[in-house]
């Protein structure tokens, strides 16, 4: 019986772990995709884009903040 549990847990391992990381790390990939979205609204994808990092850098309250974000 143990013998049993054990190449189960043996099989279940491997998924189990890459499904926790898939919960984990699939809202950060899908969000860094859309942050190529050309679209004002983030619900529909509309092309590629670079526009919101181009804002990002000419806007120095972000900037200063990202600064202050790396000091801490």
């Amino acid at each position: 019986m143990v013998e049993n549990r054990s190449h189960f847990a043996g099989i279940m391992h491997p998924f189990i772990v890459c499904s926790a990381y898939l919960f984990l790390y699939l809202p950060i990939i899908v969000m860094v995709l859309f942050s190529f979205n050309d679209s004002e609204v983030s619900a529909t994808w509309t092309g590629f884009s670079l526009r919101w990092y181009r804002n990002l850098l000419n806007s120095p309250e972000l900037l200063n903040a990202f600064k202050a974000s790396m000091i801490i």
